[in-house]
């Protein structure tokens, strides 16, 4: 996005992002940078499921697998 006035430039807002592969060691490294972030992400999916079972939402099982023919 950019933001021209009288033929000059006031605001530019570039995003240049590089793609890097999802190896384990890349990551921990995530992990350890930023560790709050995915144990937010924990706590929240936790809590969103404690407010289903206080509202005794049923669960459901996965139902089992049929065999197909081929």
């Amino acid at each position: 996005m950019e933001n021209w006035q009288d033929q000059q430039r006031h605001f530019d807002a570039t995003l240049t992002l590089v793609a890097s592969p999802a190896t384990r060691g890349t990551l921990l490294k995530t992990l350890a940078r930023q560790p709050w972030v995915n144990l937010k992400t924990i706590a929240g999916i936790h809590f969103e499921a404690l407010r289903l079972w206080l509202k005794r939402v049923p669960v459901y099982n996965h139902p089992t697998r049929k065999e197909t023919s081929k």
